[in-house]
């Protein structure tokens, strides 16, 4: 008799099961489909169901948690059907139903699973593996989608698009929320970006800074998440624009006008090394004018005789400039130049260096202060914006300040009405007939000179009539009547953007009238009433730029101003449409 290898017979009947249970999994999953659709159909009806009842979805968003849900029960319905692990017993059961087996593959799996022994165990499991592959499983697991599920799944669709299509009266609510989260969470892009920058600021442990630090942090957790109402998400940044508002130092203003002063009476002079610190500070660079004055403190005993009457005259000229501005600044350098003019070489080294070191921490001051002022002005425009925020566009009027609309239609009209208010902080007005110019503030038309002279010449030196004769800027007329030839005077050094150092005015090419040399620059003369080494130019020069050059520096100051400084927000229509009014013609 022969002897049959029961578990060889075995593994013949374990291939051909597998194969019966893959096609097995994929009837079950492609059957499943219209029941997982179906499933996810329902989910997304009951978001747009909630979307009617509730301002929590857009339709939009009500369409792409439809697409997930459908995705998701698509996933389970595969993932179910390939991945959940079955006794073999099982499948053995269910192609033997499927196939008419008569249990013949679940009692070969059976006595398998018994470890029964024997000739006829060994035959029945044979017989049974001749079965299972013989079986045409194309018959036996035919891969198709059930009618009834199909109906349901489409009828259910149809009635899901004529919901969704249906006018939703809380969707504009909808949209007005999800508007406001998403601004809120742009602002809170933004002041972490603000955030970072302190950080990595030198001096990060200023007081000022920690507490600012402290309150943006605060704030951009809370916005983070996009969680707040609007009223709310105002509310809580009108808590921190006040918390700041109280870590504004007034003194800090009077630090950087003495300055600001300093470096336009040092411009005045001609030594490299007084118009190196004379430029950083008119640059703002205040750390780099502190490091230079004590590098020339330092190089005091080392100057030539000519240069120690230069800073002697400097450093009295600057005295007398910053009596009324900052006492303690003038009276040190002062010091400075008695000690010159005694010929005390080690006294005025170190009044100067004393000097420098105030210089030094009022640019610690200033640094922390215009921090401050990034931060109140960030949170000022995340004010607006989520104010804005899913509120209708209004039409845009034509600015020449960007960051805003104008806020008239009439942008000379409401031009004129922000100058007579700018006029008072010392802001440029066009036309002004008159007066002296105030430092660093173009006046087209003004004379540099002063009373009645100073009114009578400025159609001369301002700029001149156009070809049909129509008068200029100079003789009394708006600003918008500077044309693009027209020059305008400059009492202060024009910087240019790319490199920092002051442009030449009065072009070489002959078509200024200026001399040809940056402002602070040049002699002096008899009767200009400049000291030696001091520069005629600065204080009777008549040197002119192009009107639209002047135009485009301080329009682009007041952009960024806009943009990086506190400015309260009911005086930022009037500093637009001023500048707007200046604009000169295209």
């Amino acid at each position: 008799m022969r002897i049959i290898d029961t578990q060889a017979v075995y593994d013949d009947l374990l291939t051909d099961l597998r194969r019966l249970e893959r096609r097995l999994r994929w009837q079950e999953a492609i059957r499943g489909l219209p029941i997982a659709v179906g499933a996810g159909l329902a989910l997304g009806a009951l978001a747009a169901v909630a979307a009617r009842i509730w301002p929590v979805y857009t339709r939009t968003q009500v369409w792409q948690l439809i697409g997930g849900l459908v995705a998701l029960t698509l996933a389970l319905n595969f993932i179910f059907a390939f991945l959940r692990p079955r006794p073999r017993i099982e499948i053995a059961r269910r192609i033997d139903q499927a196939l008419n087996l008569n249990e013949r593959l679940s009692t070969a799996v059976d006595a398998h699973n018994r470890r029964a022994q024997g000739t006829m165990v060994a035959l029945q499991a044979a017989d049974a593996a001749h079965a299972a592959g013989s079986a045409d499983i194309r018959h036996a697991f035919p891969i198709r989608i059930a009618r009834r599920d199909l109906t349901f799944t489409v009828a259910l669709s149809v009635l899901l698009l004529l919901a969704m299509f249906a006018p939703n009266p809380l969707e504009a609510a909808a949209r007005q929320r999800e508007a406001v989260k998403a601004t809120q969470q742009n602002v809170a892009d933004k002041i972490q970006q603000v955030q970072h920058e302190i950080e990595q600021a030198p001096n990060a442990d200023d007081p000022v800074r920690q507490q600012l630090l402290t309150e943006i942090e605060a704030l951009r957790h809370d916005l983070a998440n996009g969680n707040l109402s609007r009223e709310q998400a105002l509310a809580r940044m009108q808590q921190t624009e006040e918390n700041l508002k109280k870590l504004q130092d007034p003194a800090s203003l009077a630090e950087k006008e003495a300055l600001n002063r300093l470096g336009q009476e040092l411009g005045k002079f001609t030594d490299p090394a007084i118009q190196a610190i004379a430029n950083n500070l008119q640059l703002g660079n205040f750390q780099d004018a502190a490091q230079g004055l004590h590098d020339l403190a330092n190089n005091i005993p080392s100057l030539r005789p000519d240069q120690l009457t230069n800073l002697q005259a400097a450093m009295s000229q600057a005295a007398q400039a910053l009596a009324n501005v900052d006492p303690t600044l003038a009276a040190k350098l002062q010091r400075v130049a008695d000690a010159l003019k005694k010929g005390d070489l080690n006294a005025a080294r170190q009044a100067l260096d004393d000097a420098a070191g105030q210089v030094a921490n009022a640019a610690q001051s200033i640094a922390a202060q215009q921090q401050l002022q990034q931060a109140l002005a960030q949170v000022q425009n995340g004010e607006q914006a989520v104010a804005q925020a899913g509120q209708p566009t209004p039409a845009p009027a034509g600015t020449a300040v960007a960051g805003g609309n104008n806020s008239a239609n009439n942008p000379a009209k409401s031009g004129n009405q922000a100058g007579n208010q700018a006029n008072a902080a010392g802001t440029p007005q066009p036309g002004q007939k008159g007066g002296t110019p105030q430092p660093g503030n173009p006046q087209p038309g003004n004379n540099p000179q002063s009373g009645s002279q100073g009114g009578s010449q400025s159609g001369n030196q301002g700029s001149s009539p156009d070809k049909s004769g129509t008068p200029s800027a100079s003789q009394g007329g708006s600003g918008g009547s500077l044309g693009g030839g027209d020059r305008i005077y400059a009492p202060e050094p024009i910087q240019n953007p790319n490199s920092g150092t002051p442009l030449p005015i009065g072009s070489n090419n002959g078509n200024g009238s200026g001399s040809g040399k940056p402002i602070g620059s040049g002699s002096g003369g008899a009767g200009s009433g400049a000291g030696p080494g001091q520069s005629a130019g600065s204080s009777g020069g008549n040197g002119s730029v192009p009107y639209p050059q002047v135009y485009k520096q301080y329009s682009d100051k007041a952009t960024s101003d806009l943009q990086n400084s506190y400015i309260p927000q009911n005086l930022k229509g009037y500093v637009r449409d001023y500048f707007t009014s200046l604009a000169p013609p295209q």
